[in-house]
């Protein structure tokens, strides 16, 4: 089996499609919010270092994403490590791919 998806990190402008995405994968329709609430709360995890998206893309398409939040850890080293929560997912992707992603 190959893996054609190229790793990275979202982008502000992935929104839509991260969106789409959760379309996809759940049944239930997206909660109703209020206009530009979405937007906001993204715009807050996009200026937080702490947390962000990855996303597997096919050519231009996300089929895959994982939310990550860096949390301080005294067990490995006392460094920063990051903690993935993935929503759609069977990737082949290496967790090297995953580090490398993290770093882009």
């Amino acid at each position: 089996m190959t893996c054609d998806a190229v790793l990275r990190r979202i982008r502000g402008d992935d929104l839509e499609a991260l969106l789409g995405l959760y379309k996809h994968l759940y049944d239930d329709d997206l909660p109703e919010v209020a206009p530009g609430a979405r937007a906001a709360v993204w715009g807050e995890i996009l200026q937080d270092d702490a947390h962000y998206y990855l996303g597997a893309f096919v050519g231009e398409r996300l089929v895959a994403s994982a939310f990550v939040t860096v949390v301080p850890n005294v067990a490995a080293a006392a460094e920063r490590s990051p903690c993935l929560a993935c929503a759609a997912v069977r990737c082949c992707c290496t967790s090297a791919r995953v580090q490398d992603a993290m770093r882009a």
